[in-house]
This record gives structure tokens, C-alpha cells and sequence, in this order.
């Protein structure tokens, strides 16, 4: 069985230390566990801007002919606004480098042993935000657009399973200065997923499980967006659940070559 996640850098498990730990590779094996047969993880990081978005999505459908299609999206360059998109908005490449070097060298200062911004990291950003401003990457339309058309496009694939996942809600690293984050994120979830429920694809949430965890904190790591280990285990639990509960979605090679496969589309 072959699987394609079409995810973020959450789902990549990039903060992690061993990427094997992130959900998708945890899924992987529970799955080849269950099944009894080899589960080949994919994992393709498509960022929702930009003209070439959706085809970049496909072209990896294409590359790798997947069983199935995870299809896991966030909200981070419409929900999220940085420093450093403003500088570059207005000051242009040149003073966007500048600046990224002085973060650079600014977080290493000021990061505490535990890798954790210090109360002088905190004031620092606050303040910068406070003069300079700060700015999305993009807007709430065009990542909407990108995520839907590429939905629309994975439907039109004969007797592909497709799953559709939504990230959970930012953690506290975020919304201290994106206080909008987490609205924002839950309405694209909600216009998303209606999306794929429409197609007939299965919708996977883990914000209850989240919001019930007894050390919710502790699922991301500082920065409010990537995921901890805990986090990843968390997901990945979601995610067996609901493939289990709904084994229609999880075809055999060989019955998703077929091409008398009933499509989930």
C-alpha cells in the first residue's frame, strides 16, 4: 500500500529530532502492522501559495501513485503574521536578509538552555512587532482557492482514497501575537471540510483530542505551530481510529489499480 501526504511542515515532523516519530511515519507502520502487508509513506510539504500550488500537489499524485491521498492543511500563511514579511513586503529582498540575520542571531542570544525564548527574546519580538509591524504571507482567499482546487483535482482521480485532515488549533506561541489565529484556522477548517464531505472523502479531526489532553501545552513545541512528540502520538492515534472505523477507505494495492475500483469521489 502506498501513501501520499500532501502535508505541511507540521506533518513532516521538521522539529522533531527523529522524523520517524512524526504521525505520518507512525501511521505507516501502524497500518503495515494491521494489514499485514508493506505501507510506503510519501510525504510531499505543498505550501498554498502561488500559481503553481495545486500543480505541484498533483504532480506528486502523479510521481508516486498513491492507494491513498492524506490530505493534511493548515492555515499558517494566511493566519500568521511575521516581522519579517512586512520588511520584505516593504523594504524589499535586500533589507529582508538583513533583518533575518539579525533574528537570527538575536534568537541565539536570547534562546534559555532549554531552547526556549527568554523573557528578553519575548520583549524584543513584541517590540519590533510594535514599530515595525507585521503582515500574513497571504491572504485568506487565495490559501482557501489552492486548498479547494486541490481537492477538487484529487476528486476527479478514478478510485484514489483520499483523507482530509485539518491541523489543530495553534498553541499558546502563537496567539499571543496572532490573537485572530486560531478563528481564522477554524473557519478554513469548516469551509474544507465541507469541501471534501461533499467529494465523499473521510474528514479527520484531532481538536478534541487536543482539547482534552490533560498537559495540552505540552503538544506543541515553543513556537505554537510545529508539533511535539507527544503531539505527533496524539494525531497519529486520530488518525488510526478513524481509518479503522472506516476500512473502506483503506484499499489494497491491488484493488486501487483496478480499474473497476469504486472512487470515493
Amino acid at each position: 500500500m502506498r501513501i501520499l501526504v500532501l502535508g505541511t511542515s507540521s506533518s513532516f515532523g521538521t522539529t522533531l529530532a527523529d522524523r520517524a516519530l512524526a504521525w505520518p511515519n507512525v501511521i505507516g507502520r501502524e497500518l503495515a502492522a494491521h494489514l499485514g502487508e508493506p505501507v510506503h509513506v510519501e510525504h510531499r510539504a505543498i505550501f498554498p501559495m502561488g500559481s503553481k500550488a495545486v500543480a505541484l500537489a498533483m504532480d506528486a499524485v502523479d510521481e508516486t501513485r498513491p492507494d491513498m491521498v492524506i490530505f493534511s492543511f493548515g492555515s499558517f500563511p494566511c493566519a500568521i503574521a511575521t516581522v519579517g514579511t512586512r520588511v520584505k513586503r516593504r523594504y524589499g529582498p535586500r533589507a529582508y536578509a538583513l533583518f533575518r540575520r539579525f533574528e537570527t542571531n538575536f534568537e541565539g542570544a536570547t534562546s534559555n538552555a532549554r531552547g526556549k525564548p527568554a523573557r528578553f527574546n519575548t520583549w524584543g519580538r513584541r517590540l519590533a512587532r510594535r514599530v515595525i509591524g507585521a503582515d500574513p504571507l497571504t491572504s485568506y482567499e487565495e490559501v482557501a482557492a489552492i486548498q479547494t482546487e486541490t481537492l477538487h483535482r484529487l476528486a476527479s482521480r478514478e478510485g484514489l482514497s483520499v483523507v482530509v485532515y485539518g491541523e489543530p488549533s495553534f498553541g499558546a506561541g502563537v496567539t499571543r501575537d496572532n490573537p485572530r489565529a486560531n478563528r481564522i484556522l477554524q473557519r478554513l477548517r469548516g469551509e474544507i471540510e465541507a469541501v471534501a464531505r461533499r467529494h465523499h472523502f473521510l474528514v479527520v479531526s484531532c481538536e478534541a483530542a487536543y482539547a482534552a489532553h490533560p498537559r495540552r501545552a505540552t503538544l506543541h513545541h515553543s513556537d505554537g505551530v510545529h508539533k511535539t512528540v507527544e503531539g505527533h502520538r496524539v494525531q497519529a492515534a486520530e488518525m488510526m481510529h478513524a481509518l479503522l472505523a472506516n476500512p473502506e477507505f483503506l484499499p489494497s494495492p491491488t484493488a486501487a489499480a483496478s480499474p473497476a475500483a469504486p472512487s470515493h469521489s
